[in-house]
């Protein structure tokens, strides 16, 4: 019998993780719950895929800002845009 390798995953087998109880830290349940992708029904794809679509939309917000013409017009919205990315990518 082949020994397992602990890093490779069957994909008949479900991945397995922490269960999130109420004796953990604040911080730990908030990890558990948001980024690790171990723990079933957590929202870690959804929120991956958000902050993926956020860097789309800085590369075109970056591209936009040096369109004059765009970027006068809508300069307060840029600059709105700025400090929320800055706020979320902190904050991830």
């Amino acid at each position: 019998m082949a020994a397992s390798n602990p890093l490779h995953l069957n994909e008949d087998q479900p991945l397995e993780g922490p269960v999130i109880t109420e004796d953990m830290s604040f911080r730990r349940k908030a990890y558990l719950w948001l980024l690790d992708e171990t723990v079933e029904g957590n929202y870690q794809k959804a929120i991956d895929r958000w902050i993926a679509l956020l860097i789309i939309f800085n590369l075109f917000a970056l591209l936009f800002e040096h369109v004059s013409v765009i970027y006068e017009a809508y300069q307060g919205w840029f600059q709105v845009f700025d400090v929320f990315s800055v706020a979320v990518f902190t904050l991830e």
